[in-house]
């Protein structure tokens, strides 16, 4: 049996601005485009940076919701994982150092089923 296929109907991505130590950001697409195309059902994270985050799916602190990302670690979520969101919030782990600008790159995006 063939597996399923998924086609992206819409797609984007951004990068972090310098955020605090301790601190925290929301990442999130154009009104429009949330209205759009959300819920989203497929991201990437990529943490170049030399510092661990958290990332919370909709800014929930719950379980299912929470990723921990140390430095160097990419968080793939594709729409077989059935998680499903429509903003992201990031907080800086170290109580220390800031997180520098451009250095996590988020890319979301919307896929349906085709097959």
């Amino acid at each position: 049996m063939a597996g399923v296929i998924w086609r992206e109907v819409f797609t984007d991505s951004a990068y972090n601005t310098a955020v605090a130590a301790s601190g925290s950001e929301t990442v999130k697409s154009t009104a429009s485009n949330r209205h759009l195309y959300a819920p989203f059902n497929r991201l990437l994270v990529h943490n170049r940076d030399a510092i661990a985050i958290k990332m919370y799916l909709d800014g929930l602190d719950i379980a299912g919701n929470i990723f921990q990302l140390a430095a160097g670690e990419i968080l793939i979520i594709e729409p077989e994982d059935g998680i499903t969101f429509t903003t992201l919030k990031i907080e800086n782990l170290d109580s220390a150092t800031a997180e520098t600008a451009d250095t996590i790159l988020y890319r979301w995006a919307k896929a349906v089923k085709v097959v």
